[in-house]
């Protein structure tokens, strides 16, 4: 068995456990902590490539159980002792460009020059490599995390730098798809997201099974960004310019899932009534939902959205609730059920 770490959103550790068991029924977890997971399997690496709820995957070549208060520093001195850490590295079979990155509690840092041109020379021993600060192919990046310990890993999963590819407050393709997990997925589903802004969440739910997949927003550009995205996919999705709170052209009790990032009321120049907002948008929601159908909602002003959706208590029941991050702003993730 190879032994992999894999770094996810912070707040879904339950999500992540679930889904990678199913995905790889071989696996065997020997870390699990808020945002990262440590396992083995003998799945492929592309296997593990697929699986689109993780952000980053790492080959582990060394895991140091317990830092120092300088931790990059003493990971790399013990790394340059030993010479044969990078003789056998699985999966190149060419000449492959390299660097070495560092990371403390998820912030790149710079490294001692020194030390890093010792594990230069160490890597570059293995003929398949050769260096390239700028433009590498590969990385080798040591990991410290808050909780004391760190990692070696070589860096298996590589996307093109996200603030290049996505449009401004895009979510991340990974917490779409996580969103979508929330929502327990069936090839059923009539699926909703009548705040779709640039498409993430509806593009995630095209990655499951599905009877009909829905996406609407009020702003016209959203509308023609989305259906852009659908258009260029073999999945049909049907992109609409509707308002969130008067979805008149849905029947009652006609969709199963509704999976959605509506305003968060932070936006510079927009004025919005969350209150009103909120009380508007679970009453739509609530009549075109299917008895047990499912609300997945992602906000930042929790502690308002609890108090407003107290006021639904007698049809809509709070499942679970998940505390996460996103672009370093608190917020957090509701999974609601339409009592039936």
């Amino acid at each position: 068995m190879q032994i992999y770490f894999s770094t996810f959103i912070t707040g879904f550790n339950e999500i992540i456990k679930d889904e990678i068991k199913k995905k790889i029924p071989d696996i065997k977890i020997n870390l699990l902590e808020d945002g990262i997971i440590l396992y083995e399997t003998n799945k492929s690496v592309d296997a593990i490539k697929q699986l689109k709820f993780l952000n980053n995957t790492f080959l582990l070549l060394k895991y140091f159980p317990k830092l120092t208060k300088d931790p990059i520093p003493f990971m790399m001195k013990q790394v340059i002792n030993d010479k044969k850490l990078f003789l056998t590295i699985p999966y190149l079979n060419k000449k492959t460009k390299f660097r070495i990155m560092a990371t403390i509690e998820n912030q790149f840092v710079a490294m001692n020059p020194f030390l890093r041109e010792k594990i230069e020379r160490n890597i570059l021993q293995n003929k398949n490599f050769f260096l390239d600060r700028t433009n590498p192919e590969i990385e080798f990046t040591f990991i410290s995390r808050r909780e004391g310990y760190g990692f070696l890993g070589f860096r298996i999963t590589r996307h093109a730098s996200y603030e290049k590819i996505l449009d401004k407050g895009e979510l991340y393709p990974e917490l779409a798809n996580i969103l979508c997990l929330i929502s327990e997925p069936s090839k059923n589903d009539i699926f909703l997201d009548p705040f779709c802004g640039s498409g993430s969440i509806p593009m995630a739910r095209t990655n499951f099974a599905y009877k009909e997949i829905i996406a609407s927003d009020i702003e016209k550009m959203f509308v023609s960004r989305t259906r852009s995205k659908a258009n260029k996919t073999k999945h049909k999705i049907l992109v609409q310019k509707w308002d969130a709170l008067n979805l008149a052209e849905i029947k009652n009790n006609y969709i199963d899932r509704i999976v959605t990032d509506p305003p968060w009321g932070l936006e510079i120049g927009k004025e919005l009534n969350l209150e009103i907002f909120y009380s508007d948008m679970l009453s739509e929601f609530m009549r075109i939902l299917k008895p047990n159908g499912l609300i997945i909602l992602l906000l930042a002003k929790k502690e308002l959205f609890e108090n407003i959706l107290k006021n639904f208590d007698s049809k809509l029941s709070l499942l679970k609730k998940y505390n996460t991050l996103v672009s370093g702003q608190k917020a957090a993730v509701y999974k609601i059920k339409k009592i039936g």
